[in-house]
């Protein structure tokens, strides 16, 4: 009895086991759908979607959010690293600064008391020089200037990019 069920297990099972495996894989570029993939996601020759024009009278709710990025958290260190700029890789702070720098971005003062931002041209920064000078602290520092001789220098301490921790 024995020897039949393993005769009919052989002979059903084997030639199963036979075909189990396909030779070529359905996802590779020589397979039956990939024709129909490639079309499908074909990045190049997409269009986007004109959304519709929106009046200022039709909109129901709007928000605005703030958002903080924490530079030391572990995710957030590719925006963080390298402090500085390094074969054309650089930090989120310095092309912050830079697009300031080069008229690409607008940089505005908001109100530290509240969180509503209204637009309003005397809160715009004018140039690079207004930012960097924004918590500059003035010190009077010993300097010598041969040995034995020393005197008073006030010296204007400014932030650096790699201080900032949070954007």
């Amino acid at each position: 009895m024995k020897q039949i069920i393993n005769l009919i297990l052989v002979f059903f099972l084997l030639p199963l086991a036979g075909f189990s495996q396909e030779s070529g894989r359905y996802t590779d570029r020589f397979g039956p759908f990939h024709n129909a993939f490639q079309d499908e996601n074909d990045f190049s020759n997409r269009k986007y979607i004109e959304y519709p024009h929106v009046r200022e009278a039709d909109v129901v709710w709007e928000k605005v959010t703030w958002q903080i990025i924490d530079m030391r958290e572990k995710m957030n260190m590719p925006l963080y690293y390298p402090t500085d700029t390094l074969h054309q890789r650089k930090s989120l702070i310095n092309a912050i600064i830079d697009g300031i720098d080069q008229n690409q971005f607008t940089a505005f003062r908001t109100p530290l008391n509240t969180n509503a931002f209204e637009f309003d041209p005397n809160n715009m920064f004018m140039n690079i020089d207004e930012i960097r000078d924004i918590g500059m602290t003035e010190e009077i520092v010993p300097v010598e200037i041969r040995p034995g001789v020393w005197d008073d220098r006030l010296v204007q301490i400014r932030w650096r990019p790699e201080e900032i921790k949070q954007v």
